[in-house]
């Protein structure tokens, strides 16, 4: 007979044979080929880790967003950081500009992909729309689509899948992304739409 100890043995083997089928799966979807065996394993301990974050977080209710296993799955979120989030910023002119949106009056809600225009953009930057200023940000997000910069270092932004993102978010700037919208969710969320194309290819519905 089995003990208890061969059993939970038993039962971890079979957990990581299902978790090795899922990890082969992943790799020819998004095709990936390691150099030798040890990169290999290295790579799938990895996956693992990254693949049961991401269930706890999707198991917590009070989060408004889901994440997913994408194509960053088996890298630590300190190798995503580095090959991913090259965002370098600039230096403003010492001459100030005025900003010519100040006197609009932004509507609730602006979404831009109804409107055709999200590929053209004007590169804002810091320059012409004044820092820390979201009432700023909302005048000009309104007239057009705006390049601005965000903190993407997080591991919950490395797997972001759906929804409005509530997630941790710091101050290193280190990713350009573009404000296409903004408006206010069912439940009272404010949000930005955000078009991540560099990591996802599509758009995000994110709350910064």
């Amino acid at each position: 007979m089995l003990g208890p100890l061969s059993s939970q043995a038993t039962s971890r083997a079979l957990q990581d044979a299902s978790m090795y089928g899922k990890y082969e799966q992943w790799m020819a979807r998004y095709g990936r080929v390691y150099t030798d065996i040890n990169e290999r394993e290295k790579r799938f301990n990895i996956f693992k880790e990254n693949v049961a974050f991401i269930e706890s977080s999707n198991k917590d209710a009070y989060k408004l967003y889901k994440l997913s296993v994408n194509q960053f799955a088996d890298l630590t979120n300190e190798e995503f950081k580095a090959s991913r989030n090259g965002f370098m910023g600039h230096e403003c002119s010492a001459k100030t500009t005025c900003f010519k949106y100040e006197n609009v009056t932004a509507p609730p809600t602006v979404d831009w992909r109804k409107k055709g225009a999200v590929t053209p953009i004007k590169d804002q930057g810091q320059c012409d729309v004044p820092a820390n200023r979201e009432d700023a940000l909302m005048k000009a997000v309104a007239n057009q689509p705006i390049s601005v910069a965000i903190d993407a270092s997080g591991s919950d932004f490395q797997f972001y899948s759906s929804g409005v993102f509530t997630g941790t978010c710091g101050t290193s700037l280190d990713h350009g992304v573009i404000a296409v919208g903004y408006g206010v969710s069912d439940d009272g969320t404010k949000y930005w739409l955000v078009k991540n194309s560099l990591v996802f290819k599509s758009f995000s519905l994110v709350f910064l």
